[in-house]
């Protein structure tokens, strides 16, 4: 994936957090319909969800704190930053999430496991494998020379990736 995409309010939106946000959508929406189709409450599906992608990201910084503690002891506030996660640490803390919180409303964790899995299968294999695919095409677009005169034309990088360098990249994805 093309590391940086763009940038809104200062904000950057990375290639990686874009498709990941996309597999959590496809997991919600998968995770619903297999509520419904089971007769339960997809409002329940939905907040188990996000209380999993919420408590998960949490979990995988503490992972990541973990795993480089000497890098976290020498400069503490360099390690809470945006990068560095560790994506089993954010399995285990969503999944024990979403334990405790049926556990409290007395629902069946195995039940609801069953129901989202599907989900989170979707969610995490396919999407680092396009992810993986489009950052391949999509570095191998923007070297070449018509990509350089898009950018000499003083267009911005944003609409160069979107109006040239994606339509060509994604011809092998599709």
């Amino acid at each position: 994936m093309y590391n940086d995409l763009f940038t809104v309010f200062g904000l950057t939106v990375h290639g990686y957090g874009l498709m990941i946000g996309l597999g959590v959508l496809a997991a919600l929406w998968m995770g619903c319909a297999r509520a419904k189709a089971r007769g339960l409450s997809d409002d329940t599906a939905t907040t188990l969800v996000l209380l999993a992608v919420i408590i998960g990201f949490v979990g995988a910084k503490i992972f990541f704190v973990l795993t480089h503690f000497t890098d976290f002891l020498r400069d503490p506030w360099g390690s809470l930053g945006s990068e560095g996660f560790v994506v089993y640490g954010g399995i285990i803390f969503g999944a024990m999430a979403c334990y405790v919180w049926l556990r409290r409303r007395k629902q069946s964790f195995l039940l609801w496991a069953d129901i989202l899995m599907p989900g989170v299968a979707l969610a995490l294999a396919p999407i680092a494998m396009i992810a993986r695919l489009v950052r391949t095409s999509l570095m191998e677009v923007m070297r070449q020379d018509y990509m350089v005169l898009a950018r000499s034309k003083g267009t911005s990088e944003l609409m160069v990736i979107i109006r040239h360098a994606l339509k060509n990249a994604l011809v092998p994805v599709i």
